[in-house]
């Protein structure tokens, strides 16, 4: 894990330090220097009397999550941004992206300013999605004058928060809108009608248990789903990014949208769908692995892992950091020795921390294991992210923001709850272990886990 632990800062200061012979991921060594939290010189030489010893190190941009619900305001028994920001951190990520569905919903330009306020500033850059619901559509318009806004949020289906727009018009509406905005469009794309038959169907056979997620939750819930957004897309030309999908067969029917020269598409993925598979949602702790959309089978996992390697179908890994009181929210009473209090299956809260764990996760699977470039890990988990919210300098550059995350090669991880600093308390992948350690996070400019020299 990160030498980070949470608590204040390391290093902070307006002098300028340097990173030295550090591995770039166009696999360059060269020197990064810092003032401020700026990047002022990527070069050759090195100048600084404060400086790390990069020689041993791979340096990445920042990892940028755009996908987190840190649960203020209302649900702060579930997670804090004083509580997740430090999870953030010790997790290599320095730009998180908060979703609206909170219990004090993101969806009036009030509400989004009272959250900006309570937010307040942070040891990370962070941005906010607005909420769409089916009278809100006039306050697009405004949503760019917001510098921390990044777009609007269209939840077609129930999740947490339940604020889903069904109707086919109602979501073409919002998407001709943003599209006149020139506002970004995320979608979590499942179909709810499909998804109540399904429920309904099960229910008439048996009392519901966990396992049962995946069925009512089923593949084909969100591939018509994506469909739908995808033939809205065409028409009114809206740019989107495809949340958290899950199966393979969705990763196929964007990637036929795009080979027909359809632009603007964007999709994101999560560590769940290319690690975890729905066997998890059949043991005793199966309420640590519910989440929505629901785990898919061993096979569609490895399918999704297979199409997530290639440079041109997933843009961006992000984790849905969606936590919860295990106790309350899960029915986990105790994680050692395991103590379960079983509860209906629509009881059981639906969502995964991933802060601390999805860089190593996909650093370890893809990386390390030479499926993929350093420089796509990098795509993947920063960069992409970072073009897509509009960052001018998304990567390793002059005059970039001073966010990075170091990543030692040599080291070794092995995730355990008890090193999780977010609220929720634990991780679905305790025990996962693999090759990588965040040697050291710099945040807006700042050190985390590690001291200069």
């Amino acid at each position: 894990m990160s030498g980070y632990q949470g608590g204040t800062m390391n290093q902070m200061t307006d002098a300028t330090w340097e990173i030295r012979d550090v591995l770039l991921p166009t696999g360059v060594r060269a020197t990064i220097r810092i003032q401020g939290k700026k990047i002022v010189a990527v070069g050759f030489t090195s100048l600084c009397d404060r400086y790390l010893d990069g020689s041993n190190l791979e340096i990445y941009p920042g990892f940028r999550n755009v996908h987190v619900h840190f649960r203020q305001p209302g649900w702060e028994y579930k997670e804090t941004w004083a509580t997740a920001v430090p999870a953030a951190i010790a997790g290599g990520y320095t730009l998180v992206c908060s979703m609206p569905n909170a219990k004090i919903q993101t969806t009036t330009l009030q509400a989004l300013e009272d959250k900006i306020i309570l937010v307040g500033d942070q040891p990370i850059d962070k941005r906010f999605w607005y909420g769409a619901t089916k009278t809100n559509h006039a306050d697009y318009k405004y949503l760019r004058s917001y510098a921390q806004c990044c777009g609007v949020k269209l939840y077609t289906s129930s999740t947490t928060g339940d604020m889903k727009i069904v109707e086919r018009e109602i979501q073409r509406y919002v998407m001709a809108t943003c599209a006149d905005a020139r506002v970004l469009l995320a979608i979590h794309a499942q179909d709810e009608e499909l998804r109540l038959r399904n429920l309904t169907r099960l229910q008439a056979q048996r009392e519901l248990v966990i396992a049962d997620h995946c069925k009512i939750q089923d593949t084909e819930v969100e591939l018509r789903a994506v469909i739908q957004a995808l033939e809205l897309q065409k028409e009114t030309r809206c740019a989107i990014l495809l949340c958290h999908l899950s199966a393979p067969e969705s990763l196929e029917a964007v990637d036929r949208a795009r080979q027909a020269g359809q632009t603007g598409i964007y999709v994101e993925t999560c560590p769940q769908y290319l690690f975890l598979n729905s066997d998890f949602l059949k043991g005793e702790f199966a309420a640590g692995f519910k989440c929505n959309p629901s785990l898919r089978s061993r096979k569609q996992m490895k399918r999704m892992f297979e199409l997530t390697c290639r440079p041109d179908i997933v843009d961006v890994i992000s984790d849905d950091h969606a936590p919860h009181n295990l106790g309350q929210d899960k029915g986990i009473v105790r994680l050692r020795p395991l103590e379960i209090s079983p509860r209906p299956y629509d009881e059981v809260a639906s969502g995964l921390p991933g802060l601390q764990t999805t860089g190593l996760l996909v650093y370890n699977s893809m990386v390390a294991s030479g499926k993929v470039s350093r420089f796509h890990f990098a795509n993947l988990m920063s960069i992409n992210a970072g073009r897509i919210l509009g960052l001018p300098r998304p990567g390793i550059d002059v005059g970039a923001d001073a966010d990075l995350v170091a990543i030692d090669p040599q080291a070794r991880h092995v995730f355990r709850h008890y090193e999780m600093l977010s609220k929720a308390g634990y991780t679905p992948y305790d025990g996962f272990e693999g090759s990588g350690r965040i040697a050291f996070t710099v945040a807006q400019g700042a050190l985390y886990g590690a001291e200069l020299k």
